[in-house]
């Protein structure tokens, strides 16, 4: 991250080339060669930040979960050579488990409560461990349980392995909507909100678009590649400045 612009203005005589030559619809296009002449004219950190988030532009327009996609962005990170920061890293490598997630067939699992006795579905179609589901408070996240979870036709069961006891249980039809937060799956139930937080949030919220996609919305904090928006917005006022 760039911590300080005093001092990079100098470089910037003219507005930059690389916005008109290098943006989200012709970067595919370009050749690793032609990228790294560019960058060569500007000062490296200002076209790393530039280059960084015109690749999180392309992520955003372009992501599918496909397999074609996949090539397409590694193809992307490669020619553009961005060094790739710890969640960046986790983002690359989340990209096949969500691929197969997407794609996957909706199996039927044996639900290992008992649910005739609880008037709950016989069947799930996911399952996930070590799920952290939370309640909204006052603006605060309070932790309820961390347990399985179990997505079904109708409900959404969490289940404590260890002592064989369902802990709480939420019926589709309460649900309002279910949308993605920066840091969790949110879900609408009468007037509250949960939180439900995995390893790869993203992988539950395909989950519930798959199961229920009449509950997902389309106002949802997208998750990018790179959340550096500052960044480039500094680089736009140091380019109003200098023009």
């Amino acid at each position: 991250m760039i911590k300080n612009f005093s001092g990079k203005i100098k470089y910037f005589n003219t507005k930059l080339s690389a916005r008109h030559t290098i943006n989200a619809d012709n970067i595919e296009k370009l050749s690793k060669a032609h990228i790294n002449n560019i960058s060569k004219i500007y000062d490296k950190e200002i076209f790393d930040a530039y280059i960084r988030n015109v690749v999180a532009k392309w992520d955003k327009k372009n992501r599918e979960y496909t397999k074609e996609y996949i090539k397409r962005f590694n193809n992307v990170i490669e020619k553009t050579e961005i060094k790739l920061d710890v969640f960046e890293k986790d983002y690359k490598n989340s990209l096949e488990p969500r691929e197969f997630t997407s794609r996957r067939a909706m199996k039927t699992l044996e639900v290992p409560y008992e649910w005739k006795q609880n008037n709950l579905d016989q069947f799930a179609l996911w399952q996930y461990k070590n799920i952290r589901l939370y309640i909204e408070k006052d603006s605060y996240l309070s932790k309820i349980y961390k347990s399985q979870m179990y997505i079904s036709k109708n409900e959404i069961v969490f289940f404590d392995e260890k002592e064989q006891q369902i802990l709480f249980t939420i019926n589709k039809d309460d649900i309002k909507y279910i949308k993605k937060t920066r840091y969790s799956v949110l879900l609408r139930i009468k007037n509250k909100n949960y939180h439900i937080r995995y390893k790869d949030n993203e992988i539950i919220f395909i989950s519930f678009d798959r199961n229920w996609p009449e509950l997902t919305k389309e106002n949802n904090i997208e998750e990018s590649f790179s959340s550096q928006t500052t960044i480039e917005e500094t680089i736009e006022t140091i380019l109003d400045i200098k023009n």
